[in-house]
Order: C-alpha cells, then sequence, then structure tokens
C-alpha cells in the first residue's frame, strides 16, 4: 500500500493546506505531537490488520504549505513528526514528501534543498504529474533525475492521469478538457490514454531512481447520467462529489460554490457505468509485451489563426493520429455551414467540424 496523510478535514493540495478543526488552535509544538499520534496511531491499526505500507506520504502536495504553515523551518518541523511516528511503526517504510508544479524551473532543487537544510528524514521525493499542466515527460525525468544525483533521494508520481473522453457524464463539468479544444500530447481516446502510460511507464523504467507511479483516480467514476438535480441529491447523500455543501466553511471559494460532482471521471480507467475500459490493460501489457496493426486512432484538432478582414482559407488535410501516436496527413471535408458562420470582419473564435476517413475533425479559427 501507498498510504497519502492529508493532515485534514478537507482535501489538501497547493492551495488547500486547511488545519483538521480539532487542532485549530494548536502551537507549532502542539500541532507536531498532534500529527505525530494521529500518524502513530493509523499505523498501527494496519500493522495489527498485517497491512503491508510499502510507501508512507507525509502531506499531500506540500508547496510551501503544510498545516497552515508557511516558514519551512516549521513546514520541516512537522514532516519529521510524520516521519518520525512511521519510522517507529513501520521502520521498513519508505517515507515521502509530496511535491507538485515540476514544471516551474529550480522549484524542487528548492525543496529538496529546503528539506536538507532542515535535515527532514525522508527517503523519497514524490510528484504529482499531469501532462496538460506539469510540461513534458522528459521535464520531468530531468527534473527528478537533479533531484536524485544531487540529494541522492529515490522518486516517485505520486498522482497522474489522462483522460480516455471530452464527454462529461455527470453535469459537473471536468478539468480536462473543458467545452474548447485544447492541444494535448496524446489524442483523448482509448489508446491515447494508453499510449501516454505506457510513455511514462517506459521513462521511468530508465530512470533507476524512480519507483513508480500512482495514479489518480482510476475508479472514480459519475454516480448518475439523468440529471444534475438528481445527482445533487446523491452528491450529498452518498457523499461521492469532490465536496460536499458542508466543506464551504473550509473552503468558501471553492468548494462552497461548486461542490458535489466529479471532475476526473473521463480520466478513470473505468466506463461512466463501472465497467474497465480496454486502457487498464496496459499495466499487464508492459510487462508482457504486445503487438497490433497501426491503424488510425483519432484525428488532430487544427488551430488557425487571422487577421480581421482577411481571406478565410482552410486545409485541405489534417493530422491523423495512429494508434502507435504517429501522424500522417490525410483529407479532410469541412462542415459548409460552419464555414458561412465564420465573420472575418471581427474579432471572434469559430468552431468547424469535418469528417476525414470518417472520423470527427475539429478546427479552432481565430480572428485576431
Amino acid at each position: 500500500m501507498f498510504l497519502d496523510f492529508h493532515y485534514s478535514d478537507f482535501w489538501a493540495d497547493p492551495q488547500k493546506q486547511m488545519v483538521p478543526k480539532a487542532w485549530k488552535n494548536f502551537s507549532l509544538i502542539e500541532k507536531g505531537n498532534a500529527l505525530y499520534s494521529f500518524t502513530k496511531e493509523c499505523l498501527n491499526k494496519m500493522k495489527q490488520e498485517n497491512i503491508e505500507v510499502s510507501i508512507v506520504s507525509i502531506g499531500n502536495e506540500v508547496n510551501n504549505y503544510f498545516l497552515e504553515e508557511t516558514n519551512w523551518e516549521n513546514i520541516c518541523y512537522l514532516l519529521n513528526k510524520g516521519s518520525e511516528a512511521t519510522k517507529e511503526i513501520y521502520p521498513n517504510s519508505k517515507v515521502m514528501i509530496h511535491f507538485t508544479n515540476p514544471e516551474t524551473p529550480l522549484r524542487y532543487e528548492t525543496y529538496a534543498n529546503e528539506l536538507q537544510k532542515y535535515n527532514v528524514n525522508y527517503d523519497v521525493f514524490g510528484s504529482s504529474y499531469y501532462p496538460f499542466w506539469h510540461g513534458s515527460i522528459s521535464n520531468l525525468n530531468n527534473v527528478l533525475n537533479i533531484v536524485s544525483s544531487t540529494y541522492g533521494k529515490e522518486t516517485f508520481i505520486a498522482e497522474t492521469s489522462y483522460p480516455y473522453t471530452n464527454l462529461d457524464t455527470d453535469f459537473h463539468e471536468n478539468t480536462i478538457p473543458s467545452n474548447y479544444m485544447i492541444s494535448l500530447p496524446y489524442p483523448v481516446s482509448v489508446q491515447g490514454q494508453a499510449n501516454y502510460l505506457r510513455d511514462l511507464i517506459d521513462s521511468i523504467n530508465k530512470n533507476k531512481k524512480c519507483l513508480g507511479l500512482s495514479y489518480w483516480e482510476g475508479a472514480w467514476i459519475s454516480i448518475g447520467q439523468e440529471s444534475k438535480e438528481i445527482n445533487k441529491q446523491k452528491w450529498e447523500e452518498l457523499g461521492s462529489g469532490w465536496a460536499s455543501s458542508f466543506a464551504g466553511e473550509y473552503d468558501t471559494n471553492d468548494a462552497g460554490k461548486y461542490y458535489g460532482g466529479c471532475a476526473v471521471e473521463n480520466q478513470a480507467l473505468f466506463d461512466e457505468d463501472g465497467y474497465p475500459i480496454e486502457s487498464l490493460k496496459v499495466f499487464k501489457l508492459i510487462k508482457e509485451g504486445n503487438a497490433v496493426p497501426i491503424k488510425l486512432d483519432s484525428i488532430k484538432d487544427t488551430y488557425l489563426e487571422f487577421n480581421v478582414g482577411s481571406e478565410i482559407i482552410l486545409p485541405t488535410k489534417v493530422f491523423a493520429i495512429n494508434n502507435d501516436n504517429t501522424e500522417n496527413e490525410i483529407e479532410v471535408h469541412w462542415n459548409e455551414e460552419d464555414i458561412l458562420g465564420i465573420n472575418n470582419q471581427k474579432k471572434g473564435s469559430y468552431f468547424v467540424n469535418g469528417k476525414a476517413n470518417n472520423y470527427d475533425a475539429f478546427l479552432n479559427v481565430i480572428i485576431k
């Protein structure tokens, strides 16, 4: 088991590190003692049930912020209390400190340096990695290699995912992609999701200090497809949304307004009815090997920009993406009605649908 302590009554992430209600008025020392006791109690219960815990993350995405502490000396004091409790109960488990935003230059080197400066006892430098926000896989590898070589730590991809569809199945808008077109490094398809995972795992295998990855959240699917009103009741009653209305007191600007729903069901490894999709097999196939005939999987979205008053000339070909992620050009036929709707005399954004080899094609025309 990889166990991730958030140390909060709500989600913890770079913007949300709210201290639990029970610890609200604690001093730094009291917080440290409470964190130590809570961690020890949880791990003791797991040990009594003979659960093998391999990695324990002290905090979740603690970028400059942990249990409402923003001073690195205080943050590291608290991290060490969690590490101390872990090593007492599971001496062979690896203690991980988990961050995010590897795309920001020097961020991880700064964090690793602070952990070393204040003598944090940990084994693994963890990173969230979402390719639609956090740069390329090669950059991720470079950043983690620097941490490993400079500070002698193992690394781990603590969170990752990729969308297999652009559909929203529960009436709660998805984080990616939204209701506009976005250029992603792989197709938004089951094959695209599988190719992403294969490539990320391949990069991990080449990085001898990286232990592996955790997919978040492969089993979080939508709860219903009937209507938003019915789903709202289910989200509150069954707790299947990302937050309930009661979380609003912790997070008035986010959970207080947008509670309920799942924003990542289109990135799961199961469909909206709970059935496994084909990309789930990648975890088996990377060990066994797999070869399939090359075939077209999807059409790459096309983006064009024109100045006001310019003649609008649309491409006659688009890039087809094959199931091995290679690309080649094929002919496309655009929807005439959509083309006629483009007004080149005023700035704006227009979407044009099309067909290429019976696959849907999308064109975004921007008048500047």
